[in-house]
């Protein structure tokens, strides 16, 4: 598994798969409660705003 972490500038208001994805933002202690998969709730867990 690879997890990349990114900074967001902005959202475009449109694009293609807009109506097939569902977009939502969580904290990452938030994220690591909701990941199924403990590898990724153990990266999760660990990563910390700049």
């Amino acid at each position: 598994m690879r997890v990349h972490l990114l900074q967001v500038a902005m959202i475009a208001e449109s694009y293609p798969e807009k109506g097939d994805q569902k977009t939502a933002w969580f904290s990452f202690e938030e994220a690591a409660a909701m990941a199924s998969q403990p590898g990724l709730r153990a990266i999760l867990r660990k990563l910390q705003l700049p």
